[in-house]
């Protein structure tokens, strides 16, 4: 099960598992910490570290994709 929650910068992700293994059961734990940022934050960052030629493609890419930078440095 994942537990999700929003902070100002970030998303919280707080998984939990409970594992079967030689007759027992034991319970784990990982959160995961992702930074909460828009195309243009992506862009920006891109932009401040020199690469050239940005792209973002939303189109005929797989499905329910969020979309796609290409840039060269």
């Amino acid at each position: 099960m994942i537990e999700s929650r929003l902070t100002k910068n970030f998303w919280i992700l707080e998984m939990h598992y409970l594992i079967g293994e030689g007759g027992k059961v034991r319970y784990e734990k990982e959160v995961h910490k992702l930074i909460k940022a828009d195309k243009e934050d992506y862009e920006k960052a891109l932009r401040a570290v020199n690469f050239k030629d940005l792209r973002f493609l939303k189109e005929g890419l797989w499905e329910n994709s969020r979309g796609l930078f290409i840039a060269f440095k």
